[in-house]
C-alpha cells in the first residue's frame, strides 16, 4: 500500500490580520494629533482614513527606514559637493595670487602688466559667479536634508519614541554648521568683490579714491542682481505633471458625454491660455525692473569714471 504524506501549513496566530486595527494605543493616540494626521492621510493616500491597520503601520515602518537612508545619503551628498565647490573655490584664489605675483614682478612699462590685470578681473568675475551659484548649491542640499529630517521627526513617535527630535545637552542654542559654511561663501564673495575693485582702480587710476565705498556698494548691487537671475532660472516648485499612457481602447460614449467632456476641455484650455498669459506678463514685469537696475548700477559705475 503506497503512503503517501501530507503536509498542511497553517497560518501562524502571530500574523496580525492587515485591514484590522491596529492594537497600540500610542500609535492611535498620535495618529488623532492634527499634525500627525494630516500627514500620515498624505503619505498613506487616504484622506478618509479613521484609525491605523496593521497594514498602515507596516507601510508607515517602510517609509520611516527610507527617510532614514535617504537623510544619510543627502548628508553624504552635501559634504561631498561643499568640498568639491571649496576645491575649486581655492583653485581660483592660489592662480589669482600667482597671477598678482606675476603683475607686481613685471616692469612698469611692460606690456604683459595689463593682460595679466585683465586675466585676474576674469578670474574674479567667475569668482563671483562661482561664489553664488556655491551657496545656492548648499541651500539646494540643505533643503532636501531637512526634507528627510522632517519625515523622520514625524514618523518616529510610531517605532522609535522621540530619538532623533528630543536634543540632550546643556546648552539649548547651538551653532548651524551650515549656516556657518554659508557665512564662509559670502567671506569669500566679499574678497572676490575686493579684487575687483582693486583691478578697477588700477586701470582707471584716475578715479577718485573716495568713492570707493560707492563702488563696492554699485559691485555688491550687480552681484545681487547676478544672484536674482540664477534664482529665477534655478528656482523649481512642485507642480502638476500630465502624462499619457497610450492603449487601444473602444467605448460605447453617448452624445451628451462627448459634449460635456468637450466643454470641460474648452474650459480647461482658456484657463491655462490665461495663466500662461498671466506668466508672461509677470516675467516681463521682473525683467524690466531687473533691466532697470542693470541701468543704475552701469550708470553710477560711469558718472565715477567720468569724474
Amino acid at each position: 500500500m503506497l503512503n503517501k504524506n501530507f503536509c498542511i501549513i497553517e497560518k501562524s496566530s502571530s500574523e496580525k490580520p492587515l485591514d484590522k486595527p491596529h492594537k497600540d494605543k500610542v500609535a492611535q493616540d498620535y495618529f488623532q494629533e492634527i499634525t500627525p494626521n494630516k500627514y500620515i492621510k498624505t503619505i498613506l493616500n487616504d484622506p478618509n482614513k479613521v484609525y491605523l491597520t496593521n497594514r498602515d503601520v507596516e507601510v508607515l515602518k517602510e517609509s520611516y527606514d527610507k527617510a532614514h537612508d535617504i537623510r544619510k545619503f543627502e548628508i553624504e551628498l552635501y559634504w561631498k559637493r561643499t568640498a568639491y565647490v571649496w576645491t575649486l573655490i581655492a583653485s581660483l584664489i592660489t592662480v589669482t595670487g600667482l597671477l598678482l605675483a606675476a603683475y607686481y614682478r613685471l616692469p612698469s612699462e611692460s606690456e604683459g602688466r595689463n593682460a595679466l590685470l585683465g586675466v585676474v578681473a576674469l578670474i574674479a568675475v567667475l569668482g563671483v559667479l562661482i561664489t553664488v551659484i556655491a551657496s545656492k548649491i548648499i541651500l539646494g542640499g540643505e533643503y532636501w536634508q531637512k526634507n528627510w529630517e522632517y519625515h523622520v521627526s514625524l514618523l518616529e513617535p510610531l517605532f522609535s519614541g522621540r530619538i532623533y527630535s528630543t536634543l540632550v545637552n546643556l546648552k539649548e542654542k547651538r551653532h548651524s554648521i551650515s549656516k556657518l559654511n554659508r557665512a564662509l561663501y559670502f567671506l569669500f564673495l566679499g574678497v572676490w568683490l575686493l579684487v575687483a575693485e582693486g583691478v578697477y582702480f588700477v586701470v582707471f587710476p584716475n578715479t577718485d579714491k573716495n568713492n570707493s565705498f560707492i563702488l563696492l556698494v554699485a559691485f555688491s548691487f550687480l552681484v545681487l542682481i547676478t544672484s536674482y537671475i540664477i534664482d529665477l532660472w534655478t528656482f523649481r516648485k512642485p507642480g502638476k505633471y500630465q502624462v499619457s499612457i497610450a492603449s487601444w481602447e473602444i467605448e460605447f460614449k453617448n452624445n451628451d458625454a462627448v459634449a460635456s467632456s468637450s466643454t470641460v476641455k474648452k474650459i480647461n484650455t482658456k484657463m491655462d491660455f490665461f495663466n500662461r498669459v498671466k506668466a508672461f506678463i509677470t516675467e516681463v514685469l521682473r525683467f524690466i525692473l531687473l533691466l532697470t537696475l542693470v541701468l543704475i548700477s552701469l550708470s553710477v559705475l560711469y558718472n565715477m569714471h567720468m569724474e
